[in-house]
């Protein structure tokens, strides 16, 4: 049976809804989050949706768990179902990269907004991103990879919008959902945002993406075109696996095992 190496901290925890995850090294990371009706016995009576503050981490070495502050201006924005993703190239200890905070849950920003956590020395950090800023969305799904030339490539793909989403989704882009099944691409150092060409055919949130190489593997989800009928709605994946070639910005109907390693996109380097 797991024991934390400090009871103190694990049983003070309050366990999260919406929150975002990630993994640096040796230690993984849950950033804010939600406490509701669902989250806990305790919070069964709950009618509304508790922020839950701080960041989250745990190391699998020490079994340590910690519940770390961060700045007020930060603490203040809600991170529902955000991007959270790690940048194991850059700083003492690697990074953490989230973009997508809001004051407002109900209406979060477009991803031009960036905010990093340096787990080294607990300290954040703000930059402003450039580029095709991806429009507000939630439910996607990140991978991250080490590029060419000391860059950093971090992987966007899918996820569900609203009208009243800041990020400039029109009408008509909200009805067919082509402006959520897009896979854009975030280059550091330069943090500039760049979108892959590809036809819109399989919008999808509520799914997991990993990265394998060269290729991501999109695991699952649902279709937001048809959220509420999704169990009968055949999945355009094969046995619900999707396969992205992160290099050449395309989907394909395989996994491919001897797949050449990993180069920035062409687009990126342009």
């Amino acid at each position: 049976m797991f024991s934390p190496a400090d009871d103190s901290i694990f049983h003070q925890l309050t366990r999260p809804d919406s929150a975002s995850g990630a993994a640096v090294d040796n230690t993984g990371f849950i950033l804010k989050g939600e406490a509701n009706r669902r989250t806990s016995p305790e919070t069964i009576n709950y009618s509304g949706r508790d922020p839950i503050p701080g960041i989250v981490s745990f190391n699998i070495t020490s079994n340590l768990w910690q519940n770390d502050t961060m700045p007020q201006d930060i603490e203040n924005l809600s991170a529902p179902e955000g991007l959270l993703a790690s940048v194991d190239a850059f700083g003492t200890d690697g990074l953490l990269v989230t973009t997508g905070l809001a004051l407002n849950a109900d209406n979060p920003p477009p991803f031009n907004n960036i905010t990093i956590y340096d787990p080294s020395d607990k300290s954040w950090h703000a930059q402003t991103a450039t580029g095709q800023i991806p429009a507000a969305r939630s439910l996607a799904c990140t991978v991250s990879a080490k590029g060419d030339n000391g860059t950093y490539e971090i992987f966007l793909y899918g996820g569900t919008g609203k009208i009243g989403f800041n990020g400039n989704i029109s009408l008509t882009q909200y009805i067919d959902f082509t402006a959520l099944d897009e896979v854009y691409v975030l280059s550091l150092p330069a943090f500039a945002w760049f979108k892959a060409d590809y036809p819109a055919q399989h919008p999808r949130i509520r799914h997991t993406c990993h990265s394998f190489g060269r290729q991501m593997l999109s695991i699952g989800g649902q279709d937001p075109t048809n959220e509420y009928n999704y169990t009968f709605t055949p999945d355009p994946f094969s046995q619900g696996l999707g396969i992205f070639d992160l290099t050449d910005l395309r989907w394909s109907d395989r996994y491919n095992a001897d797949a050449e390693p990993y180069e920035t996109p062409a687009v990126v380097k342009a």
